[in-house]
């Protein structure tokens, strides 16, 4: 027995000296956390915190530092969790439950907020933080009573409490009662001249009021009680520019840095000013001095990179984003603007993987959705898009450009009631928005409401008399209504306001054609020739126009020259190689032209020129093997070459297995020639042997509008509708295609389909 009770004493001792030891141990590691915490270095305590958890997972004050430690290092996620933790370990904790309520009222969860609000007055009613929050709450959500019983509770707590004088004073302010805010903001300023906030809120009302002048007097006063204050000085600066004094205004930001020249805000403020204000290089240069005080503020590199991704300077605002992700690899602005530059650099798949990581992390971002349909659309996904785009506007209701976008999409599929309701959302919020007007008066077109379409396109030439766009439509309008007279009018009008719109000298040469008046629509390019000599690909495609009006008066050696000058001109440029075989085709010719081509050939197989050419004539001949080795042979020579990666992803997309390679190649033709109509047809050839007839028919459809009188591009629109079962505008293309040219490669296909409908 004597020996068992030694046993015992033993086993307590040894409990009672490791429960010593572990609470020395979290001493030593709470110690070390506050060390830390002071010099901050904020992961370092968390390291400390976390074994001090480790040790004992029940540490209310471990887990409170921690959140605090987490804030600090901004990461809001981590602190949310450790303060929900305390929470649960501790229901009456008030510093918990009280950055939990501002964290749910940030995320603009406000009933989960009010409940741990309410649970912080049950337990101290006199909580003058809780009550801020219950303030803020109600002024979020428009109850201004009871907001402003909150802030009168916190006056009458304490009479020195100036935050809850500028809150009432707002809170009056929305209740127009305009001297009675101004009455509390002089109350709250004659506690303490030397809070800066008051100045601020002070100023910041007589702006509000457009009282400028007193607002300035209001300054002046605050930085003779403050002279050494940069914030006003920046406020002082922001005051000038709203009134466009931009002289002024630089001199304040430049006093701002002047007297805190370690101040990261007042150069932030200064690069945004310049930005602003049209000044890159002053901006560039201020970006990176705010970059260089605060190398590691994920805040300070997210402006940086927001600013050189908009100057196009890609590399150095991939920079700062990846110094940012490096350290904070769930930063969700950096994130976004990560996946805003990939859509730009048209990256579609890894864009779209990019927005997926945003919405794992938020599900409510209405942006991320947005910019994922973009991507998805770049891609050719149009029906994933276009639920990831309702999405977005669901989330986000107020995004006009998801609205427009979403207009947008139904203009190409011919949903022209769609597209009117979606462009007449955005008008109601911004009745001046040109683009709108410019889908609303199409949708009106397509649905042959000319009367209306008409009245939008006088608002649009009327709101901007000098964009050509507005004079186009209103031509293309006209034509529509067989006044060719008057069309031709607008177009000139156009041309005369642009000399690059290369479609509306098509539609203006179309015209004088169609009247068999050749010289008249000839002399007219020589004329705009003179006007785009700078212009390479003006000048090809002109020629390429030329070759095509000489083709139809059966002048085929004049139509051979200028095909061939046009290849000369932009060798990029696919139409013309089309226009020669089809020449040679039709003198029968072929073989001789492949045979000059071989020639050359021998003499430097490196010639992209004749490889391209032997392609196309090869293709005329449907001899595809040989059209093939040819295109390859181009892109051996120059990847780049988009005609070649064209004309070689129409031909793979006759072969089911070679669908992928097909779409890589017809969307890199795409990227170097997004105007090309030809380009267009191709890709949305691959989207319908795919099976995406959405996305077939948005290029079809943009094809069409500049090449109008093709039977091909018709005929595959044609088709894409007959897969859609919109057996209407199926009937509609197919009918146009005939009539353009009976014997059209997919003539009999169009027959029988007709037959069938």
């Amino acid at each position: 027995m004597r020996f068992g009770r030694w046993i015992l004493l033993l086993a307590v001792a040894m409990i009672l000296t490791a429960c010593a030891s572990d609470d020395d141990k979290k001493a030593k590691f709470m110690a070390q956390a506050a060390e830390a915490m002071e010099k901050g270095d904020y992961k370092v305590a968390e390291i400390h915190l976390k074994n001090v958890i480790q040790i004992d997972p029940q540490s209310v004050p471990a887990h409170l530092k921690l959140g605090e430690a987490y804030l600090k290092s901004e990461n809001p996620q981590g602190a949310f969790s450790a303060y929900a933790t305390v929470v649960k370990l501790d229901a009456t904790n008030q510093e918990a439950l009280l950055r939990l309520a501002t964290f749910y009222m940030l995320a603009r969860n406000f009933e989960e907020s009010e409940k741990h609000v309410r649970t912080l007055l049950d337990l101290n009613p006199n909580h003058i933080e809780a009550l801020y929050l219950s303030a803020g709450l109600n002024d979020l959500q428009g109850k201004r009573e009871a907001a402003a019983e909150a802030f009168s509770k916190i006056i009458a707590l304490d009479a020195r409490q100036t935050r809850a004088y500028i809150g009432m004073a707002s809170i009056l302010l929305h209740q127009d009662k305009r001297n009675e805010a101004e009455a509390y903001l002089q109350r709250a300023q004659a506690l303490d001249a030397k809070d800066i906030k008051l100045w601020l809120a002070m100023v910041g009302f007589y702006a509000s009021q457009k009282e400028y002048g007193r607002a300035e007097q209001e300054i002046l006063n605050g930085i003779a009680a403050n002279p050494d204050s940069a914030d006003l000085r920046i406020a002082q600066g922001n005051l000038y520019a709203q009134q466009k004094k931009y002289d002024a205004a630089e001199k304040a930001f430049l006093k701002a840095i002047d007297i805190d020249s370690q101040s990261a805000g007042a150069y932030l403020t200064t690069a945004r000013f310049y930005e602003t204000t049209g000044q890159t290089d002053s901006a560039r240069a201020m970006y990176r001095k705010t970059v260089e005080i605060k190398p590691d503020d994920a805040g300070t590199l997210i402006s940086a990179a927001q600013f050189f991704f908009k100057i196009r300077e890609i590399d150095e605002a991939n920079g700062y984003i990846e110094k940012i992700l490096s350290e904070r690899p769930k930063f969700l602005p950096a994130l976004m603007l990560k996946g805003e530059i990939l859509v730009s650099e048209r990256k579609w798949n890894d864009a779209v993987a990019q927005f997926d990581q945003v919405i794992a992390q938020d599900a409510n971002d209405g942006r991320a959705y947005y910019f994922k349909a973009l991507a998805l659309l770049g891609k050719g996904d149009r029906q994933v898009a276009k639920s990831v785009l309702a999405k977005s506007i669901e989330l986000n209701p107020k995004d006009l450009r998801a609205k427009l976008l979403r207009a947008d999409l139904y203009l190409k599929e011919r949903d022209f009631t769609g597209a009117e309701k979606n462009a007449r959302q955005v008008l109601e919020v911004l009745p001046a928005h040109y683009q709108a007007h410019s889908i609303l008066g199409r949708a009106y077109m397509g649905q042959s409401k000319l009367k209306e379409a008409q009245t939008v396109i006088g608002r649009m030439i009327a709101m901007q008399p000098d964009n050509a766009y507005g004079f186009v439509l209103q031509g293309m309008l006209l034509r529509v209504g067989a006044d060719n007279a008057g069309a031709l009018a607008s177009f000139e009008k156009a041309l005369a306001l642009d000399k690059g719109q290369l479609d509306v000298l098509a539609q203006i040469v179309g015209i004088y054609a169609s009247r068999n008046d050749f010289e008249t629509a000839l002399a007219r390019c020589e004329r705009q020739m003179d006007l785009v000599k700078e212009s390479p690909f003006h000048q090809a495609f002109i020629l390429n126009l030329k070759g095509r009006l000489y083709a139809d008066q059966d002048m085929g050696g004049k139509a051979e020259s200028a095909y061939q000058s046009a290849i000369a001109a932009y060798a990029n440029f696919t139409q013309p190689y089309f226009g020669l075989a089809q020449l040679y085709l039709q003198r029968r010719q072929i073989d001789k032209a492949i045979a000059q081509y071989d020639a050359m050939l021998q003499k430097n197989p490196n010639m992209v020129g004749p490889h391209m050419l032997l392609g196309t004539l090869y293709d005329t001949q449907k001899k595809f093997g040989a059209s093939e080795k040819h295109y390859r042979e181009v892109l051996r020579i120059d990847d780049s070459f988009a005609p070649a990666a064209n004309n070689l992803a129409f031909l793979l997309a006759e072969q089911s297995d070679k669908l992928d390679e097909a779409l890589m190649l017809a969307q890199k033709a795409k990227e170097k020639l997004p105007q090309d109509p030809s380009v267009m047809d191709t890709l949305g050839w691959v989207y319908y042997k795919r099976g995406l007839y959405d996305s077939a028919i948005a290029e079809f459809v943009d094809s069409i509008e500049k090449l109008p009188n093709n039977a091909s591009v018709h005929y595959h629109l044609g088709l894409a509708y007959y897969k859609k079962e919109d057996y209407e505008s199926a009937r509609e293309h197919l009918s146009q295609a005939l009539k353009l040219d009976e014997a059209f490669d997919g003539a009999e296909m169009a027959r029988k389909i007709l037959m069938d409908l």
